[in-house]
C-alpha cells in the first residue's frame, strides 16, 4: 500500500521587468512557505521550504516565433538557526510559439545544494506544451 504525502505551499512574488525592445531582463523576489509537516523538510526539497528565492532571467526573440530565457536564481531558506543561503539554480529554456493560443517549450535546469556536508545537484531536463483558452 503506498504512502500519501501531501505537500503545500504558498507563496508571494515582487517582480520588475524592463524591456530593451527584443531583449527583457526581469527580477523577481519570491517569499514562499510550505506547511509545517510536509515532506519538503526530510526531503530537503527547495521548492517546498520556506524560503526567499531572488530570480533574474533575461530573454530574447532569436528567430519569428522562437525564445531563449536564461536565469539564475538562489534561494535563502529557513533552517533551525535562521535564514541561509541554501541553493542555486540556473536555467535555459526556448519556446516555439506554435499560434496565438500555444507553444512549446523545452530546456535544461541546473539545481545545487550549497553550504551542506553532502550537497545535492540535480540535472532536469523540461519540456512543457500551453493552450492559453
Amino acid at each position: 500500500m503506498g504512502l500519501l504525502i501531501v505537500r503545500q505551499r504558498f507563496n508571494f512574488d515582487l517582480s520588475y521587468e524592463y524591456d530593451f525592445g527584443k531583449p527583457e531582463l526581469s527580477m523577481r523576489l519570491r517569499y514562499q512557505a510550505a506547511r509545517r509537516g510536509v515532506a519538503a523538510f526530510e526531503e530537503r526539497i527547495p521548492e517546498l521550504r520556506e524560503a526567499f528565492r531572488w530570480r533574474i532571467k533575461g530573454s530574447t526573440e532569436i528567430v519569428d516565433d522562437f525564445d531563449v530565457d536564461l536565469s539564475y536564481e538562489w534561494f535563502v531558506s529557513r533552517d533551525e538557526t535562521g535564514f541561509d543561503w541554501s541553493d542555486w539554480r540556473g536555467r535555459i529554456e526556448f519556446k516555439r510559439k506554435i499560434n496565438k493560443r500555444q507553444d512549446f517549450t523545452f530546456g535544461y535546469l541546473l539545481q545545487r545544494q550549497v553550504l551542506t556536508a553532502d550537497p545535492r545537484t540535480e540535472h532536469v531536463v523540461t519540456l512543457g506544451y500551453s493552450l492559453k483558452l
